[in-house]
């Protein structure tokens, strides 16, 4: 565990505490453990488990054939996959030479076929793609995964691996005209706004892309367990490990017990317990730096979806 940091120790307002029914949960450190050994485990255990998947048939899972697109939110930007159409996805072949065509493009040009721009100019996600090989630095290999279940949208996944040990998740999903586009937000894991700011200690929130994990630590504001469900968070972008806290049976409560559930039974949660999710998240002046309120549940997985999933509860 890294130096000064400990889950169990009081924050700044006090007296922080596990709860009693720990044991039974997985806690923060493994999500630590999982983010350090490195995410391509993640992804290696996901092969495996789409096999499972698979068998189990996608028919079982909900999906947004017929969701409207949600304008009312102050977290969701541009909106994701309306899955308005159920063409098949490309072969998986054509899917790693998408994902190998987006990491080595050099011109604005390479891109508006292979990316969702989301109203954005490609010199502006060019420059992003540059700007994040400057840490990823060499690939060296580009696999596909297989379809992602999710309760959102339909995803077929591709792993981008760096020489570094570095890797990156290139998560497809079609557009209205059937087309299988990269959703460049997950692969960049973007935030709407900085890590640095968010673990600032001041007032703050943000559509962020994270690990959530099961967890049982209550603190400050956030000291009744029987008023709060908790969860932890990670990032593979900064090595703070956080809590995130939904108000007992509320939407956004229900929105992740039902994703964590479905993971669980997916087998993939297995080895992990951990689950890719898109979120809307805000800090309050006064609660320890590490504490969130999570506001929103916009996909269980790094792709934004057209319909919220916590709107679905």
């Amino acid at each position: 565990m890294r130096p000064g940091f400990d889950p169990r120790s009081p924050g700044r307002n006090g007296g922080g505490r596990r709860s009693s029914s720990s044991g039974r949960l997985p806690e923060l450190r493994t999500v630590k453990k999982f983010v350090v050994i490195s995410l391509s485990v993640l992804a290696l255990v996901a092969l495996v488990s789409v096999s499972v998947w698979l068998l189990r048939g996608q028919k079982n899972a909900p999906n947004s054939r017929n969701s409207s697109a949600d304008t009312a939110s102050g977290f969701i930007g541009d909106l994701g996959s309306d899955g308005a159409n159920d063409s098949a996805p490309p072969p998986e072949k054509k899917l790693v030479k998408i994902a190998t065509e987006m990491v080595e493009a050099t011109r604005p040009t390479d891109l508006p076929d292979i990316v969702r721009l989301a109203g954005r100019k490609p010199e502006a996600l060019l420059a992003k793609l540059q700007e994040m090989a400057k840490d990823d630095g060499e690939v060296s290999n580009v696999s596909y995964i297989g379809p992602v279940q999710n309760l959102t949208q339909p995803l077929e996944a591709v792993l981008v691996s760096f020489r570094n040990k570095r890797n990156r998740i290139a998560l497809f999903c079609p557009d209205k005209q059937g087309q299988w586009l990269i959703d460049f937000d997950s692969y960049s894991r973007s935030t709407s706004t900085p890590w640095n700011e968010l673990l600032s200690g001041g007032n703050a929130e943000a559509t962020v892309r994270v690990y959530v994990s099961m967890d049982s630590y209550y603190n400050g504001r956030f000291s009744e367990e029987s008023e709060w469900s908790c969860n932890g968070l990670a990032s593979p972008d900064q090595p703070t490990l956080m809590f995130g806290y939904t108000p007992k049976n509320s939407p956004v409560d229900r929105a992740i017990r039902e994703s964590l559930r479905f993971k669980l039974n997916s087998g993939l949660a297995e080895s992990s317990r951990m689950l890719r999710m898109t979120l809307g998240i805000k800090h309050q002046e006064g609660d320890d730096k590490r504490q969130f309120e999570i506001v929103r549940v916009i996909a269980d997985d790094w792709a934004t979806p057209a319909r919220a999933l916590d709107e679905r509860y």
